[in-house]
């Protein structure tokens, strides 16, 4: 294959990927918003005024539960397919010779904690516990 075809098959595998890249970030976004969404519509249904109607309270702080890890999982299948789109990109850049200046060798070689996989995890992982937490003192107790 001549050096040229090479480069231009390269380059328009490399577009692929940007476009995949932003597409798995969008349902990243789309995911949360979906998240606080249906949050409150399972708020809409908690009985404010009769908080000793623990059976239907109970099973809307269970659901919560359940919705949240479920959103979880949704992000971290996402995560995985962002950081293949990334790998993927960084690869290209390496055969293009972009000298590790192209965007994904960036983002690859970004050492700071505090990331945004980090921060959902933790959004997440606390919503659990708070609305387990509230679960137990609702229902248990």
């Amino acid at each position: 294959m001549e050096q040229l075809e090479r480069q231009t098959i390269l380059s328009g595998l490399y577009e692929e990927v940007g476009k995949n890249f932003r597409h798995f970030l969008a349902w990243r976004r789309f995911l949360f918003a979906g998240y606080f969404g249906i949050m409150a519509g399972l708020a809409n249904v908690f009985d404010w005024k009769n908080l000793e109607n623990i059976d239907k309270n109970g099973i809307v702080l269970f659901m919560a539960v359940i919705i949240t890890l479920l959103f979880w999982s949704l992000d971290l299948r996402n995560r995985k397919l962002i950081r293949n789109a990334s790998d993927a990109g960084e690869y290209l850049e390496r055969e293009l010779d972009l000298g590790g200046g192209g965007c994904y060798s960036i983002y690859k070689s970004e050492k700071d904690k505090l990331t945004h996989s980090l921060i959902l995890t933790s959004f997440y992982w606390v919503s659990i516990l708070g609305y387990t937490a509230w679960f137990v003192v609702l229902v248990l107790l």
